[in-house]
């Protein structure tokens, strides 16, 4: 079995990229609004912690993540509590509601 996919030839392959930029990034942003708002809150240390990298827009590479050690542990539980996922529904709902409407945005 054999799936191909293939940009016509009459776009301009470098404006294809720019475009596919502009919306990771936008995707990216948009988890990390997502998360600060989801993110458990006792001191507010974890939600002030969660940041974008870079910032810039062009990219081909962006990291959220946060910046305390008992991050994961909220994320995913442990032995001893259940886990109050923050980021991975974040990033769930950006690839099936807001990804794609980036994209449509895009190539209107």
């Amino acid at each position: 079995m054999q799936i191909k996919f293939n940009v016509d030839s009459h776009l301009d392959k470098g404006i294809v990229i720019e475009k596919a930029k502009n919306v990771l990034f936008r995707s990216m942003a948009k988890i990390n609004e997502l998360a600060k708002i989801r993110a458990p809150v006792d001191t507010g240390r974890l939600r002030a912690s969660i940041h974008l990298y870079p910032l810039a827009k062009g990219e081909i590479t962006y990291t959220v993540s946060d910046g305390v050690e008992y991050g994961i542990h909220q994320e995913y539980g442990t032995v001893r509590m259940q886990g109050t996922p923050f980021l991975r529904p974040s990033a769930d709902e950006v690839r099936v509601i807001w990804a794609p409407l980036y994209w449509r945005n895009e190539l209107l």
